[in-house]
């Protein structure tokens, strides 16, 4: 009886140790939770606005794991892009990181208020600063269908987490009167060069790589204009009057284009194609 008395009384003495000298923080001051300064409150959900089930159907948003917390995901690019098949549908292509091997992806949503749509992209890393992560900084694609209630031609602004663009929106009819209306505007010229064609009188003809800088842009004509030692070439293509929504696709076609046989042997001539300059001597 008397050994039972014994280590209840130093059961009971362990614990007003423990009670009276709690474990303290580390006094040298551990790295600051993500995305917050020293000081500052860890971040977490309510750090940002976003509500439960905001951009989603019924339901709130994806729960966190244990031992985890929702931070904001670092934005490496956001595009706007076609969604579905009615012409103004819209999506956001967003490329989101993932700042350690700790970090994952975790949700997105959005909300949008007149011409304006806030969206956001969450990761999850764990909730003890003190963890120790590989640092690999990693990527992933996050698609977020935008909707179709879009007036074609009118600008709206996008932010994910804390980056901004603006957007026309596609899709829609373009009037009758724009329809088939083009104008003539130059083209890039991505390379130029001289080559010299056999034959009984030497010929010299320019092979010109130009450049179609979206899926509006088309193929026009191209001119030469010689002046003593000096050959101009202009090289054009057509566009879509106004301001019209294009694919951003970049194209290229080339041309052989005869500067004809008609020039001195042993004269060094200059070839200008929209600014590019290339000389040679016959």
């Amino acid at each position: 009886m008397a050994k039972l008395l014994m280590l209840v009384v130093l059961i009971l003495a362990g614990l007003a140790v423990s009670t009276a000298n709690p474990v303290q923080a580390d006094s040298q001051g551990s790295p600051p939770p993500f995305g917050r300064a020293n000081g500052q409150a860890p971040l977490g959900p309510s750090a940002f606005p976003i509500d439960p089930g905001f951009g989603h159907g019924p339901g709130a948003r994806p729960p966190r794991e244990p031992g985890q917390r929702i931070v904001p995901a670092p934005i490496e690019s956001v595009e706007v892009i076609a969604s579905g098949s009615t012409p103004t549908g819209h999506a956001l292509k967003i490329v989101a990181g993932l700042p350690s091997g700790c970090a994952s992806p975790h949700d997105s949503g959005f909300r949008r208020v007149g011409d304006v749509i806030n969206a956001y992209v969450t990761n999850t890393v764990p909730a003890n600063p003190n963890t120790v992560c590989s640092l690999i900084y990693g990527t992933y694609e996050v698609t977020i269908d935008l909707g179709t209630d879009f007036v074609p031609g009118h600008e709206y602004t996008a932010r994910v987490n804390d980056q901004t663009i603006t957007f026309v929106a596609h899709g829609g009819i373009v009037p009758p009167d724009q329809s088939d209306e083009r104008v003539t505007v130059p083209a890039p010229i991505e390379s130029a060069e001289i080559v010299q064609v056999p034959s009984t009188s030497p010929e010299y003809v320019v092979k010109v790589v130009a450049g179609l800088p979206s899926g509006c842009a088309k193929p026009d004509n191209s001119t030469v204009t010689l002046q003593e030692n000096k050959i101009r070439i202009d090289v054009t293509n057509t566009m879509p009057a106004g301001d019209p929504v294009c694919t951003m696709i970049y194209g290229t076609y080339e041309l052989s284009i005869n500067i004809g046989s008609d020039l001195t042997k042993g004269d060094t001539y200059t070839v200008n194609v929209n600014d590019t300059i290339v000389t040679f001597t016959a």
